[in-house]
């Protein structure tokens, strides 16, 4: 059967009973009457006129309607609840499914609803109208995106397609207007935090100036973090000392390292994490101190003897000048000096800490100070050169203001061509005792760290500075594939003008791991580098930055560093990762290393890990501070059955800028396996002391390496470990007092 109106056929002909069938009008091109023309086994009969096709209505939403969902809460960052509105159009609507060429959108904001901010809605299900059953509306639904805390309304609007004019949808429906907006509220998310502080009654507590106290103690509560054993982790916590009634807030503080986990309200919780730390005070008198911890996302939280914020009552702390004055430090700088032969040299300073007597305002009464120099080779004490210095002012000490030092200020005569040895020192008993000063400045006196004075009779032209920059560490580099690595000089008046000086030249050195460019030249290979002139971040005021391709034909583990001339090549440079000093203080320990393996032998290197702890500051006779870290290895510690032995993690210490990936370096030892990471089960935990056995007083890199078992490929970690790239000055500091 066929059905024909005028011209066009009729679509979808449905044949019901020998008596009816259906069939759908095809579209006219006017309105009118038409023929309608049925054939059926070639036999046809025509119906004149009809159907008639009349100009379509224009359409418009006939009502509309917010359902009863406000008001609506929700918190920021997470998913917000759909919200949903029902509309009515006539012929559209009605019955099972939605209807066609409607519009939906859903906005919110604040005043004039025609400013709000609006996304499409999605047809959702059929709802029924005024009669049970009817189906004559369609509900459309849509999630809000909004980004900041707040109360807001929120509206719908509808519209038939084509139409240009909105239909606004409140919770009252869109017959009177928009009256009654749906409000939403969106709050800020909880986060962990400090509830519970209180410090261990040692009151008083007593200390010598210019020394450390005894050890002082504090526990916390934080809901979430501490109760359980061992440390719970995103915790700072430092301990501090002020004037009698002032207010905590402005106390002088230092960081106090994890203790012990101590008991809350409940024997054996374990619900309190217990911190210590110790206070250097340099002027003598009694004092309050407090305790303070804080998490990442909360303000400092004071503690006090009654846990009462900081408002209850302080203990004590009294401090006393030591019976006998001494030089409690000192130290030379600069480190390193170059002038031509005869010359006065630059000013060389000294400093130096003698309790009761520097921390005063003023040069402090009974200091003898000298400045010695003598051939570089030979023992400071048969020195025969000497310069009475001049008082130069106080400096601070330990504490920023405490102006607990004093620095006196010399300059050596001029002297033949030759490299000289130079150092302070000083004496309280008028000359009969004296307190040598090096570089450093950490006990005891070194004599291989005494300030370097070469004289020469022509001017030798050294960089101002130089560094390598990137990377510190590449563990998985390839025979044949290209490594490129970064260095930065500065010289003034030619690097920082965007183009190459032609007597700047630049080298990258690549050679065995343990050897040292400075005394081994001939075993590193010299690669030519090129100046960058774009992408460069970060560059300091009229800093160069050097690229160049290390490329192995041979496995094995490489040192590099840069090495830079800005004479042409007479003279040259080398250049560490210590970004501090100037390029005459090279050290092999602050080299970058590369591990070149075949294509088949490519190491699987942990994917993540990260120290928590930023600093340590202990004493040598204290325990070792604990040191905390997460690692993740995709397919293991996510496996959901993860042992401890299956990762291996190891921390280390050494001197501060070194690279702990290079041989002999670092100290390690090893760390125990602690546990899912609360929050994170993913990421595995491990946890232990810093050393086994206390290094020398002085300041130190902490640093972690992590392993699969029975691999050789170590990834090292820093305290910030976002892109698994170690940097030197992100390693955690390690601070030892005598």
């Amino acid at each position: 059967m066929t059905v024909q109106f005028g011209e066009n056929p009729g679509q979808s002909v449905v044949v019901l009973t020998q008596r009816q069938a259906t069939v759908v009008a095809p579209a006219a091109a006017a309105p009118g009457p038409v023929d309608v023309m049925v054939t059926i086994d070639g036999q046809t009969d025509t119906l004149p006129g009809a159907f008639t096709y009349v100009e379509a209505e224009d359409p418009q939403i006939g009502f509309c309607q917010l359902q009863a969902q406000s008001p609506a809460t929700a918190t920021l960052g997470q998913e917000l609840p759909a919200l949903y509105a029902v509309v009515f159009m006539e012929g559209v609507t009605q019955g099972a499914g939605q209807g066609g060429g409607i519009e939906a959108e859903l906005g919110w904001g604040t005043g004039d609803i025609t400013q709000f901010t609006y996304q499409p809605m999605a047809y959702n299900v059929d709802k029924d109208g005024l009669t049970p059953g009817d189906l004559s509306n369609d509900e459309y639904g849509a999630t809000l995106q909004i980004p900041s805390a707040g109360e807001f309304s929120y509206v719908a609007r509808m519209r038939a397609q084509g139409r240009t004019d909105w239909v606004y949808c409140d919770l009252d429906g869109s017959e009177n207007g928009a009256d009654q907006t749906g409000v939403i509220q969106i709050q800020e998310p909880m986060q962990p935090a400090i509830t519970y502080c209180q410090v261990q009654n040692i009151n008083p507590a007593s200390a010598t100036t210019g020394e450390d106290s005894e050890r002082l103690y504090a526990f916390v509560y934080a809901e979430g973090i501490t109760p359980g054993a061992g440390q719970g982790s995103g915790i700072e916590a430092e301990l501090g000392y002020g004037a009698t009634g002032a207010a905590v807030d402005t106390f002088n503080y230092v960081p106090m390292g994890y203790n012990t986990d101590l008991d809350g309200q409940v024997p054996g919780d374990l619900a309190n994490d217990e911190y210590g730390g110790r206070l250097r005070v340099s002027t003598a008198g009694q004092y309050a101190y407090a305790a303070r911890f804080k998490t990442a996302n909360s303000d400092w939280f004071y503690c006090d003897l009654d846990g009462n914020q900081g408002s209850g009552t302080l203990p004590v702390l009294n401090v006393t000048d030591p019976v006998v004055a001494t030089v409690g430090y000192c130290q030379t700088q600069p480190a390193a000096l170059a002038v031509i032969s005869n010359t006065l040299s630059p000013a060389i300073t000294g400093q130096v800490f003698v309790a009761g007597a520097t921390n005063a305002a003023g040069v402090g009464s009974g200091i003898t100070a000298e400045l010695r120099f003598g051939p570089a080779a030979a023992d400071p004490n048969t020195w025969t050169g000497v310069v009475t210095p001049t008082y130069a002012g106080d400096k601070d000490g330990l504490v920023p203001g405490d102006l607990a030092n004093d620095e006196y200020t010399a300059q050596i005569p001029g002297q033949s061509a030759g490299t000289y040895g130079y150092a302070y020192r000083f004496s309280t008993n008028g000359g009969q005792d004296w307190t040598w000063c090096d570089t450093t400045g950490a006990p005891p006196f070194d004599t291989a760290e005494v300030g370097e004075l070469t004289v020469a009779d022509a001017f030798i032209d050294l960089p101002d500075t130089c560094k390598l920059q990137f990377p510190t560490i590449v563990a998985n580099a390839s025979v044949g594939q290209a490594v490129t690595i970064y260095g930065r000089v500065t010289e003034a008046n030619v690097t920082g003008v965007g183009s190459q000086n032609a007597n700047l030249q630049a080298e990258l050195l690549v050679g065995p791991a343990t050897a040292n460019p400075a005394t081994d030249l001939a075993q590193f290979q010299k690669i030519p580098a090129t100046l960058r002139t774009s992408g460069v971040i970060n560059p300091g005021p009229g800093e160069d930055e050097y690229e160049a391709d290390f490329t192995s034909t041979q496995a094995g583990d490489y040192a590099f560093a840069y090495r830079f001339s800005v004479d042409g090549g007479q003279n040259w440079s080398l250049c560490d990762l210590d970004s501090t000093t100037s390029p005459a203080t090279f050290s092999r320990s602050k080299m970058g290393t590369v591990r070149v393996t075949t294509a088949a032998a490519t190491p699987d290197l942990v994917d993540y890990c990260n120290i928590w702890q930023n600093s340590f500051s202990v004493s040598a006779s204290d325990p070792a501070p604990t040191l905390t870290i997460e690692a993740f290895e995709g397919g293991l510690t996510d496996s959901g059955n993860f042992m401890a032995g299956e990762l291996e993690a190891e921390v280390g210490y050494g001197p501060v800028w070194a690279n702990p990936a290079l041989p002999g370096v670092f100290t390690w030892a090893a760390l125990a396996y602690k546990g899912p990471r609360p929050g994170v089960p993913n990421n595995q935990e491990y946890e232990g002391p810093v050393y086994d056995v206390a290094p020398g007083a002085g300041s130190y890199a902490a640093a972690v390496r992590v392993r699969r078992a029975g691999s050789t490929a170590w990834s090292y970690c820093d305290t910030n470990n976002s892109t698994m790239n170690y940097f030197a000055d992100q390693a955690a500091q390690l601070t030892v007092t005598p």
